[in-house]
């Protein structure tokens, strides 16, 4: 099954808009297999706080929080967004640091698998 995955905002000016992945098993792989393929976006999550950016993740019009990082991903389009950090939902406004420990704790996967599994920017 084919995934999309979205970056708005200064996400998707930097590393791009649309990412098309194969056979993602959760939101936390889809995070995983970002930071494999852009390592400065990794970077970029992990210290966003200390310029007050935190992360929503959406998908079917329900925001994820950290927990949910690690269930099953459905087949509608996982969007990440920036925003000020302490906006919105506070239980739904992820870390970008949080969301890379998820990533590496909850989505296991060998890297050639993460390789093919990358179309790139559409």
């Amino acid at each position: 099954m084919q995934h999309r995955v979205l970056l708005l905002d200064e996400l998707g000016e930097r590393w791009g808009e649309t990412h098309t992945f194969h056979n993602l098993r959760s939101p936390s792989e889809a995070v995983k297999l970002l930071c494999i393929n852009y390592p400065d976006l990794m970077e970029y999550m992990a210290t966003s706080h200390e310029e007050g950016v935190a992360y929503t993740v959406v998908q079917n019009g329900e925001q994820l929080g950290l927990e949910d990082l690690a269930l099953p991903l459905g087949e509608h389009d996982l969007i990440i967004t920036p925003v000020i950090a302490g906006s919105g939902n506070p239980g739904k406004i992820l870390a970008g640091a949080l969301m890379i420990v998820s990533a590496v704790m909850f989505a296991p996967l060998a890297v050639s698998g993460a390789a093919a599994g990358f179309m790139g920017a559409a």
